[in-house]
C-alpha cells in the first residue's frame, strides 16, 4: 500500500507539472493540447502508477504471467496514452528559456527533412526492440528480479523506449512528415516482433526464467504454465491492440488519399499566360 502511495505521488507530481505547462501555454495564447489528449496523458500516468507499484508489483514478482502484463501494459497502453498527451508542449512551458530554445531546434533538426524524419523513427523501432528483446533474455530478466534498482531500470528503458517508438506514429504532424504507410509498416514489425517473442514462451518446452519456481508453487501453478501463459498475453492480446491500431492508420491513411482528388477537383486553375496571349 504505501509503494502504491508513493507512485501515485511520484506519476501525481508528473501530472501536476503538465497540467502547469499546460496552463501556462494557454495564457501565452498559444495551442495547447486538446481535453482528449489530456484526459489521455493523465489515463497514461494512471495507469503506470498502478501497474508499477502496489498489489499489481507484488504479483508480479512472484508469478511471470503477471509481470509480462506490466511489461505489456507499459509499452502498448501506458506509452501510447502518454505520447497522444502531446506532452512535449507541455513540458517545454516549464523548462528555463535557453533549454526551451534548445530542445525547439533539437526537435526542428529532427524533423525537418523527410529522411531525417524515417531514420528517427526507425531508431525508435530499433531501439525499442532491442529493449523489448534484451530484457526478456533469461540472464537480464532473472537478474532484474533479484535487484530492485535493476527492475527499475528495466521498466523505465522499456517506458522510455516504447515513447521513442510511438512517438513519430502517434503524433499527427510528425507522422505526416514520415508518411502514414511507413508508420504502419513500423507498427507491423513490432507486433511482429511481439508474436514471435510470445509464441516461442508459449510453445517452449524448457522454462525460461526457473526464479519463479518455488513463487509458482505456492500459487499452485506450474512454471511451464505460468510461462505459457504470459507468452499468450504477450502473442494475443499485444497483437490485437497493434492491429487496431493498424486499422484506425490505414482508414486515415485512406480517407486522405481518397480527399486529395475532390479537393483539386474544386479548385479552378488559371490559364497560363502562354494561352492568354494566344487568344
Amino acid at each position: 500500500m504505501i509503494g502504491l502511495v508513493a507512485s501515485f505521488v511520484v506519476f501525481g507530481s508528473i501530472g501536476a507539472v503538465y497540467l502547469r505547462g499546460v496552463r501556462a501555454r494557454r495564457r501565452r495564447g498559444l495551442q495547447r493540447p486538446a481535453t482528449g489528449s489530456i484526459a489521455a496523458m493523465l489515463a497514461g500516468l494512471t495507469v503506470a502508477a498502478l501497474v508499477l507499484d502496489g498489489p499489481a508489483d507484488s504479483i508480479a514478482d512472484q508469478l511471470f504471467w503477471a509481470h509480462m502484463l506490466q511489461h505489456l501494459a507499459l509499452i502498448t497502453i501506458v506509452a501510447p496514452l502518454i505520447v497522444l498527451g502531446e506532452p512535449l508542449r507541455a513540458f517545454e512551458e516549464v523548462l528555463p528559456m535557453r533549454l526551451r530554445r534548445a530542445a525547439g531546434h533539437i526537435e526542428g533538426e529532427l524533423w525537418a527533412r523527410d529522411g531525417a524524419a524515417r531514420r528517427t523513427a526507425m531508431s525508435g523501432l530499433v531501439i525499442s526492440t532491442v529493449a523489448l528483446l534484451a530484457w526478456h533474455t533469461p540472464l537480464a530478466f532473472q537478474t532484474a528480479l533479484r535487484n530492485n534498482s535493476l527492475h527499475a531500470l528495466e521498466h523505465l528503458t522499456l517506458l522510455v523506449t516504447a515513447l521513442f517508438f510511438w512517438w513519430p506514429i502517434l503524433t499527427p504532424g510528425l507522422r505526416q512528415r514520415i508518411g502514414t504507410g511507413f508508420a504502419i509498416v513500423e507498427v507491423l514489425v513490432a507486433t511482429t516482433v511481439m508474436t514471435v517473442l510470445g509464441a516461442m514462451l508459449t510453445f517452449s518446452p524448457a522454462v525460461w526464467y526457473p526464479a519463479y519456481a518455488a513463487a509458482e508453487r505456492a500459487h499452485d501453478i506450474g512454471a511451464l504454465a505460468d510461462q505459457q501463459l504470459a507468452g499468450l498475453l504477450m502473442w494475443i492480446p499485444s497483437g490485437m491492440l497493434y492491429l487496431v491500431i493498424i486499422a484506425v492508420l490505414f482508414v486515415r491513411w485512406i480517407d486522405s488519399e481518397t480527399s486529395r482528388p475532390s479537393d483539386r477537383r474544386g479548385v479552378r486553375t488559371a490559364p497560363s499566360p502562354e494561352r492568354s496571349s494566344a487568344r
